[in-house]
């Protein structure tokens, strides 16, 4: 189950990910449409500004964040 949420506000698409907490800061920098997530926690979560971002980026981290999430619900 991939957790992540998309608010819509109009025409604003905001996601929020799941990503590797040392990565969060250097991305922060990297991306200005990268900031908090929404309601959820800033250790382990991004969020994303889907209108300005990257495409590229945007598939970057969209599989990035769903095999975090896999890699904890795989079944032993």
């Amino acid at each position: 189950m991939m957790m992540t949420s998309i608010i819509i506000y109009g025409l604003l698409y905001r996601m929020t990910l799941k990503c590797q907490p040392e990565r969060i800061e250097e991305l922060k920098v990297e991306h200005s449409c990268i900031g908090k997530p929404f309601n959820m926690s800033a250790k382990h979560w991004i969020g994303i500004d889907a209108n300005t971002a990257p495409d590229d980026l945007l598939r970057e981290l969209t599989r990035n964040s769903y095999e975090i999430i896999k890699a904890k619900y795989k079944t032993k």
